[in-house]
């Protein structure tokens, strides 16, 4: 029995060895395609929901995935002979049946005796007709036969990239590894940047060629081998795709050593206009009673978005782990979701509610404040709800507050009530337990989970993969669209809240100035 696997069109095949397969032009995907620019850098995944059930998903991929040539939009389920298509130009195919065993059926007829009826035959008693060689049988043969074309021209292939590697020589003696340690894959470069290498028994390597695209952009006989990589000089690769960085070392005899060494980086020279907030009646001076006041249009690259990202997480004590913000379909989320958070007078409206919030979130829960203020202006801008779906500065469900007990020491307050304390007390409690009890202090997948059940949680927590070096590339591990929104919202949210001037907002100041260590 064969187990379910894709089938590249170039004969190859790949089984799934894990309950998620991404699929995308960079070297960190279980399945990647380095050499066509029409596939993204993160382009589909595919989950193995067990009982033989594999579902596709397009991670909304700049050229779109099509499924038996129907778009797709989310997610659908696939089944054996299914064409998956990336990008209009990468086809895959899905197979999942299970093959007969042609020697055995072969066996069986083997053992019968001339003349001898099967006993479930219908027709027996019968006399025999001329014996018809199986269909099985024939299609068996072709399927030999290409079989070793298709071995043939492998060979081929894999001797004639061996002998342009080798530039026709028979292959160096020395056994030199060179490792990219800087930049780091998935970085973005918009300025000069030293390119490093690690080089292993590097006693017999003559030259590092540095290449980017595949176009030599430096060479250097010098240990440590470190080459300037200026974007400026390339101004054609700053197309919005990734560049794939390769080494070749060169042996003193002037041969190719053969090098396995590989990253992806994006050259962004180009702005992107921050798009313009939308009128909300939540947000002071907007809305039908005061027009809002037309504000200067920010600018903010990908490249600032990506720094600004990382500055966030180092303020926070309980964070366990390094997360991967360079993913660039996240940066584009979190960039256009800040549109939503220029709202002018934030700090204003967050001074109001400084004391409770850093009391209760400090103090009493020993969490850092930022999260109790971030997560109040992903959520409501600091304008405290009153809907169906939550209410207070953290818009929580009534009903999960009070069956956790999360309220327990708001007397006659609840989380409506105007001071905000109940809110900030139930807020902070419900966190610590989230983040810390259910996640261990996984921050993100905490806020991810926001709004959740304890167990809900639990049980989300215990679906995620569990080694800390996958869990870290969170956005290819969150992709339920609900969880996303709640990690898109909480960087878009920290990253107008600590660089206001970066969004014209010229009345407000960085957020972190109203957390300062809590003292009595």
């Amino acid at each position: 029995m064969d187990s379910p696997r894709l089938k590249l069109s170039d004969g190859t095949e790949f089984e799934f060895d894990s309950k998620l397969t991404t699929l995308g032009r960079t070297p960190d995907n279980d399945v990647s395609f380095p050499d066509d620019t029409n596939v993204s850098r993160y382009h589909a995944e595919i989950e193995d929901r067990g009982d033989g059930e594999f579902w596709l998903f397009d991670l909304q991929s700049s050229n779109g995935t099509t499924l038996n040539g129907e778009k797709v939009v989310t997610e659908k389920p696939l089944f054996d002979g299914d064409v998956i298509v990336l990008g209009g130009s990468t086809e895959l195919e899905f197979t999942s049946k299970q093959n007969e065993d042609p020697d055995a059926s072969d066996e069986e007829e083997d053992d019968k005796q001339p003349g001898e009826d099967s006993k479930d035959d219908p027709k027996s008693g019968q006399e025999d007709a001329p014996a018809a060689a199986p269909p099985n049988k024939k299609f068996m043969y072709l399927m030999v036969f290409a079989g070793i074309a298709i071995g043939l021209a492998i060979v081929l292939a894999v001797a004639a990239i061996i002998y342009s590697l080798s530039d026709g020589t028979s292959g160096s003696d020395c056994s030199a590894a060179a490792e990219i340690v800087a930049p780091e894959n998935g970085d973005i470069l918009s300025e000069a940047t030293a390119v490093e290498i690690e080089v292993e028994d590097a006693s017999c390597v003559a030259e590092a060629v540095f290449l980017i695209g595949g176009e030599e952009f430096a060479r250097t006989s010098e240990d440590p081998f470190q080459a300037s990589l200026d974007p400026d000089r390339f101004p054609k690769l700053s197309d919005g795709r990734d560049k794939i960085i390769t080494i070749e070392l060169i042996d003193e005899e002037g041969v190719k050593i053969p090098q396995n060494a590989m990253i992806a980086i994006l050259i962004e020279t180009i702005e992107t206009e921050t798009p313009e907030p939308i009128d909300d009646p939540e947000k002071p001076g907007t809305g039908p009673e005061k027009p809002a006041v037309p504000q200067p249009t920010a600018r903010t690259s990908l490249i600032d978005t990506q720094q600004m990202a990382k500055n966030i997480l180092p303020q926070f004590t309980v964070v366990n782990q390094q997360y991967n913000t360079n993913n660039q379909q996240f940066l584009a989320e979190v960039a256009k979701m800040t549109a939503e958070y220029r709202s002018e007078g934030f700090y204003e409206r967050a001074s109001k509610y400084r004391d409770v919030i850093n009391y209760q979130y400090l103090r009493e829960q020993n969490l850092d404040p930022a999260l109790g203020y971030i997560l109040a202006m992903s959520r409501t801008k600091f304008v405290p709800a009153t809907k169906a779906e939550g209410a207070g500065l953290w818009k929580m469900n009534n009903q999960l507050v009070l069956d956790n007990n999360y309220n327990g020491i708001c007397g006659a307050e609840t989380i409506a009530s105007e001071t905000q304390k109940c809110a900030a007390i139930a807020s902070s409690s419900y966190l610590k337990d989230i983040i810390l009890n259910v996640f261990s202090g996984d921050l993100i997948y905490g806020v991810a989970a926001f709004g959740m059940d304890k167990q809900d949680a639990a049980e989300w927590n215990a679906s995620l993969p569990t080694d800390p070096a996958a869990r870290a590339d969170f956005w290819n591990v969150i992709r339920d669209p609900k969880r996303r929104e709640e990690v898109t919202r909480f960087f878009a949210a920290a990253i107008v809240l600590e660089n206001p001037k970066k969004f014209d907002l010229t009345r407000d100041k960085p957020i972190s100035t109203l957390y300062p260590a809590y003292t009595e």
